[in-house]
């Protein structure tokens, strides 16, 4: 991985700053901004730029006197108090978390939280994240850098190489018991080369990914364990040789790539659809490992088993 993210560079020159010149004006504001891009899990967009902005931090508040903070501070939703602290420094040692159900919500009125701190010592650094959800099956398509699609096509018919191949949305279960699979096409786009791409897919719950390297069913046919068949190279997609083994879990298929090039590539494995339901399926996404601005997605989807 090459650094030079935004993110990582400001951490760089504050790692170096907080040493030189703690009293510097510039700190504050720099803090602020790496404080401004930590994902709502607690880290940066890698381990490699997380661990960098974590030694900036500490170096910052090793220079400035932070570590000897004494400030009490309070949170408050729509003039409700949901969480209160001491800032002690080193000496606090568990985190101040709150949560408020959605009913403390106004549906048709703004929102307001105000975030107080009291006199002493130190600085009060905060961030607060709103977490909002859709239905799946009503997720839009993301491109940015990365055009994404996937379709499913009934197995055993060539698809989706063969002529009349029709994408379904939905399968009827054999009556009689008999095992009936889909194959999964996921087709990535890239305009440009790309290093350490990742690529996951998420399945409907009412399936289950077939492994080929596990001979735990007697159900799946010899033709599904086969990994690579010389007289069908296409099988497994195209430009699937650019691509790690597939890492297969319960609910979702991972593809790695230390390098790919620009191009079209088209990535395929098998489900077996067993439980009856309609179910919404997370959209597929991939993305750049150290530079996950460059992702696309596709479309959430609504899938039958009958």
């Amino acid at each position: 991985m090459l650094p030079g993210t935004p993110v990582f560079n400001t951490a760089v020159v504050v790692y170096s700053l907080a040493q030189l010149d703690p009293a510097s004006t510039s700190l504050p504001l720099a803090l602020g901004y790496l404080m401004a891009h930590r994902g709502a899990d607690g880290l940066w967009s890698s381990s490699f730029e997380s661990g960098w902005v974590l030694a900036a931090v500490a170096k910052t508040i090793q220079g400035t006197g932070d570590y000897s903070a004494d400030f009490d501070f309070q949170a408050a939703l729509n003039d409700v108090v949901i969480v209160e602290g001491l800032g002690a420094g080193p000496d606090l040692s568990e985190a101040v978390s709150a949560s408020a159900a959605i009913d403390r919500l106004y549906p048709e009125s703004p929102n307001t939280v105000l975030i107080e701190r009291g006199e002493g010592a130190g600085t009060l650094y905060y961030r607060v994240d709103l977490h909002t959800y859709q239905p799946a099956a009503t997720a839009p398509a993301i491109k940015a850098g990365i055009n994404l699609a996937r379709d499913y096509y009934l197995a055993g018919e060539g698809c989706p190489g063969a002529e009349g191949c029709l994408p379904i949305d939905a399968i009827t279960l054999d009556p009689v018991g008999r095992a009936q699979f889909v194959t999964v096409v996921v087709t990535v786009n890239l305009p440009h080369e790309m290093y350490h791409l990742r690529v996951e897919d998420f399945i409907p719950a009412g399936a289950e990914v077939i492994n080929p390297r596990f001979l735990t069913s007697p159900t799946v046919p010899a033709a599904h364990h086969d990994l690579f068949d010389l007289n069908d190279p296409f099988a497994r997609g195209w430009g699937w040789w650019y691509f790690n083994e597939p890492q297969v879990y319960e609910d979702h298929v991972v593809w790695t790539a230390d390098y790919v090039p620009a191009g079209t590539y088209m990535l395929t494995y098998n489900l077996l659809p067993y439980q009856r339901g309609v179910y919404q399926v997370l959209p597929a996404h991939a993305w750049q490992l150290f530079y996950p601005e460059v992702q696309g997605t596709t479309t959430g989807d609504l899938f039958r088993i009958e």
